[in-house]
């Protein structure tokens, strides 16, 4: 995608604070958006956006390696295999592909993006429920948190009956 090219992979396992910004800069974003929810044991980022003037675009955390048709359905090869007791079945495995360089980046960016999200919450375990956003600002460099969190509470209902 046009809006995101030039951005290149440091090579780092995970980018720094400047690093992200310095590539949102580098990107002409003034304004990065990670919407998440979650709790009860699972959760995370639900959408990234990127704003470039009156133009956003979403990026994906996790592209997986497959090939699609054009509407968008995965592809199968099928395999003919022997069982050991005899006789044999067809299996189907998704048609793998590589991901190309320009996928790779952005899901790097779009997990650095979402860090203070897994900072915050981790694995979501616990009786929780919260929404919100991460909002990386380019302009001042800053990050904020803004949502949602409810915390579930037990009382002791001890009676005789």
């Amino acid at each position: 995608m046009e809006f995101y090219s030039g951005i290149k992979d440091s090579g780092n396992v995970a980018y720094t604070r400047e690093e992200v910004f310095s590539i949102l800069e580098s990107m002409g974003v003034s304004k990065a958006t990670v919407s998440f929810s979650g709790g009860h044991d699972e959760g995370g980022s639900d959408q990234i956006v990127l704003q470039k003037f009156e133009e956003k675009v979403e990026i994906q955390e996790h592209i997986f390696p497959y090939e699609v048709d054009e509407d968008d359905n995965m592809l199968y090869d099928e395999e003919e295999i022997d069982l050991s007791g005899g006789g044999t079945r067809t299996v189907r495995r998704p048609r793998e592909r590589e991901l190309t360089q320009e996928e790779k980046d952005e899901m790097k960016l779009a997990q650095a993006l979402s860090a203070p999200v897994y900072d915050q919450y981790s694995s979501f375990a616990g009786e929780f429920s919260v929404s919100g956003d991460v909002v990386w600002e380019a302009e001042g460099r800053n990050v904020s948190m803004d949502g949602q969190e409810s915390v579930e509470s037990y009382q002791d209902i001890g009676k005789e009956l």
